[in-house]
């Protein structure tokens, strides 16, 4: 039985950013099937497009600890950094997901079965949820769920 993984995070001054960034091992593949994104600033009318994208090469970004959605599973194989000083090497045009929002909106995306996006099975790939572009400069947060 899959076993379920979250993790929270953020990125500062929200251009061209990586909020969350999840590393791979060669012993999986991570099928992520929940990503939500939202702003913690006072509401403005700015808006920010949101990317999840694979990477094969991981940034510089701090340590987030992976959380367990049921307490009784094992520790998960992914690691996960936020807030990237230097971003990952990322895939030319390897967008899974994309999405525009208004900063006085939060949004939550839900794979259908069987369409979750899934990573690759290396120890330095991965993916990562950016704010690709921005109109201001305001704290992004973003969250994961993916399984193992």
């Amino acid at each position: 039985m899959a076993r379920n993984y979250y993790v929270n995070g953020f990125a500062t001054l929200g251009v061209d950013k990586t909020a969350v960034e999840l590393v791979t091992t060669t012993a999986i593949r991570p099928k992520v099937y929940e990503i939500m994104v939202s702003c913690s600033a006072t509401p403005a009318s700015q808006a920010a497009l949101w990317q999840f994208k694979r990477h094969t090469g991981t940034g510089t970004g701090t340590g987030q600890t992976v959380n367990k959605m049921d307490p009784a599973d094992p520790t998960a194989l992914v690691t996960a950094k936020v807030n990237n000083t230097v971003e990952p090497t990322y895939t030319a045009g390897d967008i899974p997901w994309e999405l525009a929002v208004n900063q006085q909106a939060s949004f939550d995306w839900k794979a259908n079965p069987g369409r979750e996006i899934v990573l690759a099975a290396s120890a330095t790939a991965g993916g990562g949820l950016k704010t690709s572009t921005s109109t201001g400069t305001a704290v992004h947060q973003g969250s994961l769920m993916w399984e193992e």
